[in-house]
């Protein structure tokens, strides 16, 4: 049992080291596959809004031009329409979100706010105002969620562009548009200004968009993303010589803003693109994180199951090692019976397990008969290769799993099993002693044969016996003295067992 206990002790203690290190690894990487999830939620609410914003921004622009146009109108309806779809499906989204969450709050008030100012399409500053607080909500999202917080340079720079590069230079663009669209023939002062204004602003943003470009891989050299650039250029020029600096304005008001409208939308085109492929890039890494942690999983269970494996082969080599140490403390090495030392622990043993089944111990005492003589005359190489020959031939006799024989020293031996009553007891003992002069191991000085013999003392000792082992040994010795005094070669029985 102690043991035991410690091989527990020290595969127990690996186990834990191993669970608290794949634990820790495992909840370190769950916290990562949240974060990337969280920004995965923030990206698909940042597209929602920016979605509001595409609708608000070109309802802006529809709004400024004569609603006497036919078309306008139709337009004007169709877009209304599919902002009050939008809220209400956004709505609906709300209710998975818990109400703690302060992005829940901020959408609800936006939702309201965006319901409240769509009946007044007409009012240019409303909207954008409207517009203005959607792009604040957007970097709001995208720093609850911590999109903008993303640590590696390609998202990050996506993310920019998302959150506020691109929206802001379709704002400015929108601006123009809603601007010059609402103009019939002659551009105001005050409206000259503020289209200079979001020139410069774009300019600004189009130096943002090449910065962003240029941190990553050349991939964008596509069509759209040059003709962004060109598209951008066309309409600075177009709104420098066809708007700015001309007193009467040529082209109609549907005419402008048609025009804006084309470059927004390659716009938006881009922001699409570059949105989708930022959602793959964010699904690739949470789909790596998940398999990261199933891999932690499974080198966790294998590295359990490999202590596991390791400690038991350990165990069972050091018991069987144990176990072979254990057999040759009570082994006889010379003849492989069990040694004096077994004997006397295992004699108060049998005596004890004998008497609480109610059985019949017996007890013989063998001894080789001179075999000092023996040894004189034939050395004791001979001597110790006749003990092994008698050795076997006793094993051989004994076949049950609870016979016992020993070497109690020299050519002394011990035998004890059970169950067996006086006259089979007696009958069994002739046998061992027949067998071993059998064997015809010549023996020149032995009186009793020509052959090597034993003499014997056998005890009967019944469950009910109290006496103690001390006393059972000497009085087996003393009929194993009495049969050598007879002649040898034969067995004689303790008196006090009769």
């Amino acid at each position: 049992m102690p043991n035991f206990k410690y091989f527990l002790l020290i595969i127990v203690a690996p186990i834990i080291g191993i669970i608290t290190i794949f634990s820790y690894a495992y909840i370190y990487v769950q916290n990562e596959i949240s974060i990337l999830e969280h920004e995965v939620t923030g990206l698909n609410r940042v597209n929602q809004v920016q979605s509001f914003v595409f609708d608000l921004q070109k309802l802006r622009g529809l709004s400024n031009i004569s609603t006497n146009n036919p078309t306008v109108v139709i337009d004007i309806k169709k877009l209304k329409d599919t902002i009050y779809q939008k809220t209400s499906i956004l709505k609906n989204e709300l209710n998975s979100i818990p109400q703690t969450s302060k992005v829940k709050k901020h959408l609800q008030r936006y939702i309201q706010t965006v319901e409240e100012h769509i009946e007044h399409v007409s009012d240019f500053n409303r909207l954008s105002l409207l517009i203005q607080d959607s792009i604040i909500l957007i970097e709001h999202i995208a720093y609850h969620s911590r999109l903008i917080l993303d640590n590696q340079l390609k998202s990050y720079v996506l993310i920019d562009m998302i959150v506020s590069t691109l929206p802001e230079l379709i704002e400015y663009n929108g601006q123009i548009r809603g601007i010059s669209s609402s103009v019939k023939d002659y551009l105001p002062k005050e409206k000259r200004y503020k289209i200079l204004t979001q020139l410069s602003k774009i300019n600004d943003r189009i130096n943002k968009l090449k910065f962003n470009m240029s941190q990553l891989d050349t991939q964008y050299d596509d069509i759209i993303y040059k003709d962004i650039f060109y598209a951008q250029q066309s309409l600075i020029d177009f709104t420098r010589h066809e708007v700015l600096q001309k007193d009467k304005i040529l082209i109609r008001p549907i005419d402008l803003f048609e025009l804006n409208s084309n470059n927004i939308t390659l716009i938006t085109l881009f922001y699409k693109k570059i949105s989708h492929e930022l959602k793959e890039i964010l699904e690739i890494r949470v789909q790596e994180k998940q398999n990261i942690a199933l891999l932690i999983l499974l080198l966790g269970f294998s590295s359990i199951i490999f202590i596991i494996f390791i400690n038991i082969a350990f165990f069972n080599k050091n018991k069987k090692f144990i176990e072979k140490i254990k057999l040759l403390s009570i082994t006889d090495s010379m003849t492989g019976l069990y040694n004096r030392r077994y004997f006397d622990s295992e004699f108060d043993k049998q005596l004890k397990i004998k008497a609480r089944l109610q059985q019949n111990l017996i007890f013989i005492m063998l001894d080789i008969d001179h075999f000092k003589q023996y040894n004189d005359t034939y050395g004791h190489q001979a001597g110790d290769k006749t003990l092994i020959s008698i050795a076997e031939s006793l094993k051989n006799d004994l076949k049950r799993p609870d016979d016992m024989i020993f070497r109690l020293g020299g050519e002394e031996f011990g035998i004890l099993f059970s169950d067996v009553d006086k006259i089979k007891a007696v009958d069994f003992a002739n046998r061992l002693r027949i067998h071993i002069e059998e064997l015809n191991i010549k023996h020149s000085h032995n009186s009793a044969s020509e052959f090597v013999t034993a003499s014997m003392g056998v005890s009967i000792i019944q469950a009910t016996c109290e006496l103690k082992m001390n006393v059972i040994y000497k009085k087996t010795d003393d009929a194993l003295y009495k049969a050598k005094e007879n002649g040898r070669n034969q067995i004689c029985m303790s008196e006090l067992f009769n």
